[in-house]
């Protein structure tokens, strides 16, 4: 669910859009264990790949408020540096007016960010390239960095966007060795799925965290 120029206010959340999608993937979709530190936000991320046979590949991320003062979430400690543009735009309501979800959405940044921390991908092919939770962990890695540390990394700051659609290409692969301890070295992952479909699934699914 896409909105662009006014929001009417009694636009329909999109975290419940979100949570439905979720509840019709045919994998488990999984978290990062509950945490006093850490909030996750309503809507998730959601990719697919397919082609001529179907659907290649499907993710499904979440991303996460941070909270360095936990005990109290209106600690102004917890909120991240802004200019004063950028602090207006958040705090002055428009004369139109905006639904509540928006307003709650709009308010999460004011805090710092763990972008689509979790990803978990599922494969209708488990032996092709990029399948494996090492090849996935530097996928997502790569993902995190080139969207969210592009001046850190030097490159430019409108970076062309990758087709997500039926048809599309998938993204380019960064091969990695298959190591046991690239798996071992992910923080937190929980150990059971979020959500889980009752549908039935081939294939192969895999979560990554990405590395903070």
């Amino acid at each position: 669910m896409e909105y662009s120029g006014v929001v009417p206010t009694d636009a329909p959340d999109p975290s419940i859009e979100s949570d439905a999608r979720l509840q019709s993937l045919p994998f488990p979709v999984f978290e990062l264990k509950p945490q006093r530190a850490l909030t996750r936000l309503p809507v998730a991320g959601f990719m697919e790949i397919s082609g001529a046979a179907g659907r290649d590949e499907v993710s499904a991320s979440f991303s996460y408020t941070l909270w360095r003062h936990p005990d109290d979430h209106a600690d102004p400690r917890n909120e991240i540096e802004l200019d004063e543009p950028t602090r207006r735009s958040l705090t002055e309501e428009p004369p139109w007016g905006r639904p509540a979800w928006l307003i709650a959405q709009v308010q999460a940044f004011r805090y710092p960010m763990l972008w689509e921390a979790v990803r978990t991908t599922w494969h209708a092919s488990p032996g092709r390239e990029g399948a494996s939770l090492a090849e996935q962990l530097a996928a997502h890695t790569d993902h995190i960095l080139r969207n969210r540390f592009r001046g850190e990394l030097g490159l430019s700051t409108d970076p062309v966007p990758t087709p997500t659609g039926p048809g599309s290409p998938p993204p380019p692969r960064h091969r990695t060795p298959r190591s046991r301890s690239t798996a071992r070295s992910v923080p937190r992952c929980a150990s059971t799925p979020t959500r889980s479909s009752t549908a039935s699934a081939s294939g192969s699914t895999s979560t990554s965290c990405a590395p903070r």
